[in-house]
């Protein structure tokens, strides 16, 4: 028989986290990204044991002692009801793309990890809102110290175009930001927001950048010999989020024969759900002419980050209804490490013209509200640029490494007040 050893000689055990997020890997959505880089280096940085509940947004998706995706293929009675009612709910209009009828199966599937297992510490991501509020439905049962992530803005979002139920929108981040241990946001200008809004609580607003995985090699791939440079916008359109100025811009100057559409090609890959693009006229005038190609459809991380680094040029979008720029796009970090010259439709003065300008990699910023011949005149002068890599400077590597990034939130994380 082991003896057993004396209190002071027993391991301690290791502290414990539960993510409860929407998107997480396998799923290629750029809201996976930031809490996997979170949850992986916890644990091998830091000793946690983590726990993942997310969303089955696949069916291939195969849940793990340690990762479970909810909902399971077969509904409960219960769980076909809250989803209905989610949905109707979302169409009528209440809010905008927060997967209301996810809340109910990860309660459940939270709740019962809480009650069997020691958590430490609960983790949720927003957007979508149903991981801020799960969040919220646990606290208030368990009162497990909760870190609530917010990696836009909720409250006066710009990218809610649907403003019935606005008056929900403050309370709702009232309840969330009152009843949350550490909040961390991803901008010094979100950042402020919150703390302007609720300023009883602005001591738990943090500023944790996005980034990238110091240990995701980015591959080296060759480029395929082709007699035009590629532009790549790799993400998906919604809302404003659609390059639809541009598409005026290329087609104007090409009918004026500044542009050759012979020695360029436009190439879009992801889900296309903005009505507001196909309302530009050079939208289908572009695509009969062969310049525009649309793969409308979701593709894996590696395969997109191999159609980014296969590309000549690079196109991001950073832009809403109310041309804010608080927030920074996730593919950003992906398009700044591929090293190609950088077309960004932003805000003036925007966060990502700020990264943008300290990167050192070749770019032109756009404001989306610029007149027609200022866009033209940055369009051709973009395509003047040679299409040489380029890798970004210091600072760059430094601000936004994953891991450097972690060690921040361990150092918030011992902060906090132990329960």
């Amino acid at each position: 028989m082991i003896a057993a050893l004396p209190p002071e000689e027993l391991s301690p055990e290791p502290p414990s986290l539960l993510a409860v997020v929407y998107y997480y890997p396998p799923v290629n959505a750029v809201g996976a990204l930031r809490p996997a880089r979170f949850v992986k280096y916890l644990q091998s940085e830091f000793g946690y044991r983590a726990f993942v509940v997310a969303a089955r947004t696949q069916d291939d998706l195969s849940t793990s002692e340690t990762v479970s995706f909810v909902p399971a293929p077969r509904r409960s009675p219960a769980e076909q009801v809250s989803h209905f009612l989610a949905r109707v709910i979302h169409k009528l209009g209440l809010l905008y793309s927060d997967r209301l009828d996810w809340i109910h199966p990860a309660t459940k599937a939270a709740s019962a990890l809480l009650r069997q297992r020691k958590v430490d510490l609960l983790l949720t991501s927003f957007p979508p809102l149903s991981s801020a509020f799960t969040g919220l439905l646990l606290k208030w049962r368990f009162g497990t110290t909760w870190i609530a992530d917010f990696r836009d803005p909720f409250a006066e979002s710009p990218f809610r175009t649907n403003v019935r139920f606005r008056f929900l929108e403050l309370p709702l981040e009232r309840a969330i930001i009152g009843s949350a241990d550490l909040v961390l946001t991803v901008t010094d200008a979100l950042a402020r927001e919150l703390q302007h809004r609720h300023p009883r609580h602005a001591g738990k607003i943090h500023v944790i950048w996005n980034g990238f995985d110091p240990a995701e090699a980015f591959p080296a791939v060759p480029k395929p010999p082709r007699p035009f440079e590629l532009l790549l916008h790799a993400g998906d359109l919604y809302g404003a989020r659609h390059p639809g100025v541009l598409l005026d811009a290329i087609w104007n100057l090409s009918q004026r024969g500044r542009l050759d559409l012979n020695r360029h090609r436009f190439l879009q890959i992801g889900p296309q759900e903005s009505p507001g693009l196909v309302q530009h006229a050079s939208f289908e005038k572009l695509k009969s002419s062969g310049y525009l190609s649309i793969q409308d459809a979701r593709i894996s991380r590696s395969q997109a980050l191999t159609e980014i680094a296969s590309a000549d040029r690079l196109l991001l979008l950073d832009m809403n209804d109310s041309n804010v720029g608080h927030t920074v796009p996730a593919k950003l970090f992906d398009y700044v490490r591929a090293e190609h010259p950088l077309l960004a439709f932003t805000p003036q003065a925007s966060v990502v013209s700020q990264i943008l300008a300290k990167s050192e990699i070749p770019h032109v910023a756009i404001d989306p509200r610029a007149q027609p011949d200022r866009v033209e005149q940055s369009v051709m002068e973009f395509f003047s640029m040679p299409a040489t890599p380029r890798r970004a400077g210091p600072w760059f590597w430094d601000t936004f490494d994953g891991l450097h990034q972690v060690r921040q939130l361990s150092a918030l994380i011992d902060r906090l007040p132990r329960r």
